[in-house]
């Protein structure tokens, strides 16, 4: 074995306390998704809370999945998605906003895309 390189068990405390946090995660994307059905357009935005709370869920029920190449496709590309989405809606914001970033839609949602990164 060389230096640097050992392996420590792992904490069950700290594994209990993963899939905790996982599984509020879970639950916080999943209302955030349920909420946005009176959204003017609610199917792009229950999209976009139902994937991180769909990876999360699966996290909390086998940590191992993060390995999966499947779990890490989804999950880097709905963070590119989110990249994406967030640039558009700060120019948006940028070139349109005439008040408080937070009274315009596009500064609510840029910042609600953000958490979900």
């Amino acid at each position: 074995m060389e230096a640097g390189c050992s392996t420590s068990p792992a904490v069950p405390g700290a594994s209990r306390l993963w899939r905790l946090s996982n599984v509020i995660m879970a639950v916080f994307f999943g209302l955030a998704g349920a909420v946005q059905i009176n959204d003017p357009d609610p199917g792009l935005w229950i999209v976009v809370y139902s994937v991180p709370a769909s990876l999360s869920l699966a996290v909390s029920l086998n940590p191992s999945i993060t390995d999966n190449i499947v779990w890490k496709s989804i999950s880097d590309l709905h963070s590119a998605a989110c990249v994406v989405g967030s640039a558009m809606l700060g120019y948006s914001l940028v070139t349109s906003a005439q008040n408080n970033i937070l009274h315009e839609e596009e500064g609510r949602n840029a910042s609600f895309v953000a958490i979900s990164l």
